[in-house]
């Protein structure tokens, strides 16, 4: 093996490893702010269950539209949680 193969068989692999290391990054990144994105409206979407129409009322937000709200965004976490498992940027990070 020649000198000059070497060298650039060394920048090949350390091309690969840079590469490598930013996917890495970048699907860790995603997957934390997905899981973070999922259990902060989980936790909006209970909170918000629990307010009693007096509180609603306030809000200037009628009964039906507060379910209703809180029906299409419980959904909307539902399919975040199913982008989160089909996607599996934990693992491939």
């Amino acid at each position: 093996m020649t000198p000059e193969e070497l060298n650039r068989q060394a920048r090949v692999v350390d091309q690969m490893l840079s590469m490598h290391s930013a996917l890495r990054d970048r699907y860790a990144r995603r997957a934390k702010w997905l899981t973070l994105g999922v259990l902060g409206c989980s936790v909006i979407l209970c909170t918000v269950t629990f307010l009693p129409d007096d509180a609603l009322a306030f809000m200037r937000v009628s009964p039906f539209a507060s379910r209703v709200i809180v029906g299409v965004f419980s959904s909307l976490v539902f399919f975040l949680s199913l982008v989160d498992l089909c996607v599996a940027w934990e693992k491939a990070s």
